[in-house]
């Protein structure tokens, strides 16, 4: 991608990018160039595959190429493109975040059923998330299962300014209610959290606090 007068289409720079990420030790180098060059098209990556002789404008290449710069760099894909879906819900995600695992899912789906068998009738029922970084556990929760309040508590201030804009995208459920786990908070805020810093302040068999976290399921 050096010459400025070349033509470059979707398909020839899906083949240079995919070659170019294999040689820096990219996992997976086809996917993530068709992740990123839909992104900067603003297209499904399926638009890709039927528009293989469509040229890339000016702007979109220089997108384009910034894009591939961080990947190489290894920034993750979903801190490139400021987003990353998790449940079917698409969610804002920052460096001051970790990236929605898939395999997390599994621990949603858990305490949606646990909730849900917790409800006997429409009455509220209440759970903590402890990091809450981008906010995808509890508001997948929140999506899942009607009339349920999540008390969130982050010890970042930049990760719960994340969760808040998350929150309002998605305004999910009755309630997500922040805490930085600071004292006169709220009571759940600063049990839980006050438990959690002493055990990773002292090195202590973090089993200590289980007890609380069980209170509250």
């Amino acid at each position: 991608m050096t010459a400025n007068n070349e033509l470059w289409t979707v398909g020839k720079i899906l083949k240079w990018t995919e070659n170019y990420f294999k040689e820096k030790g990219v996992e997976t180098p086809r996917l993530d160039a068709e992740v990123l060059l839909a992104k900067v098209l603003k297209r499904e990556r399926i638009y890709l595959y039927v528009h293989f002789d469509e040229p890339l404008q000016p702007d979109e290449l220089a997108s384009f190429r910034e894009m591939i710069k961080k990947r190489v760099a290894h920034m993750p894909v979903a801190y490139i493109l400021g987003e990353k879906e998790f449940m079917g819900l698409k969610f804002k995600v920052t460096p001051a975040t970790l990236v929605p695992r898939p395999d997390t899912e599994i621990l949603v789906q858990r305490a949606v059923e646990l909730l849900r068998a917790k409800k006997a009738d429409d009455s509220e029922v209440r759970f903590a998330d402890i990091g809450t970084g981008s906010g995808a556990i509890c508001l997948s929760v929140l999506n899942f299962v009607p009339n349920t309040v999540a008390d969130t508590v982050d010890i970042s201030e930049a990760a719960r300014k994340v969760a808040e804009k998350v929150r309002y995208a998605h305004c999910a459920g009755p309630g997500m209610e922040q805490g930085n786990g600071q004292p006169g908070r709220k009571e759940i805020h600063t049990l839980l959290y006050g438990r959690i810093s002493f055990a990773f302040e002292r090195g202590t068999d973090r089993s200590l606090f289980r007890g609380d976290l069980e209170a509250f399921s």
